[in-house]
């Protein structure tokens, strides 16, 4: 930046290339993904791929229910909760619901569109804890929160929190 040059710096460290970064370009295969800033990238990935492979994230199967003036991935067991859709998709469609762990919340039983769950493993990582949750019929999903919010071995609700990135909806892959 003080020289005020371009420069191309190719590495296969997420964290390197979103520390140095003022754009950076995810490839696949060959194939050019997304090119936008770390925060792009992160929380309004283009595609599955990106959702998934930049930073932690969740991957739940439902269905696509839009065009209703909200759009939402309806789950197994009947929660339906908000995205953006990430690609192509019609109401009923089989999607893939990518989550960030802090777009999860612990919420008392029985809130509305809130999926039980039992806590199966604890990461603790300072101020916040690192929750893999097995949701009731779906799926595993990991959820941030205080490390005080739960015990690996507990029944806990599990539903969108009130901030972090919007969910972002994927048609479904073959073979997922």
């Amino acid at each position: 930046r003080k020289v005020g040059i371009t420069t191309l710096f190719v590495t296969h460290e997420q964290e390197e290339a979103f520390e140095l970064g003022d754009r950076v370009a995810v490839l696949s295969r060959g194939r050019l993904e997304q090119v936008g800033s770390p925060e792009e990238l992160y929380e309004e990935p283009a595609t599955r791929f990106v959702a998934t492979f930049v930073g932690r994230s969740s991957v739940l199967p439902g269905s696509w229910a839009g065009g209703s003036g909200r759009d939402a991935v309806t789950l197994a067991p009947g929660a339906a909760w908000g995205a953006a859709a990430g690609g192509v998709l019609r109401d009923g469609d089989p999607a893939d619901l990518v989550l960030r762990p802090e777009s999860l919340a612990f919420v008392p039983a029985g809130t509305a569109n809130a999926v039980p769950g039992e806590v199966l493993e604890r990461r603790f990582a300072g101020r916040s804890a690192y929750f893999i949750v097995l949701l009731s019929g779906i799926g595993e999903a990991e959820v941030l929160a205080r490390p005080d919010s739960a015990r690996p071995g507990d029944a806990v609700a599990v539903a969108p929190a009130a901030d972090g990135p919007v969910p972002r909806a994927y048609p479904k892959e073959r073979g997922t």
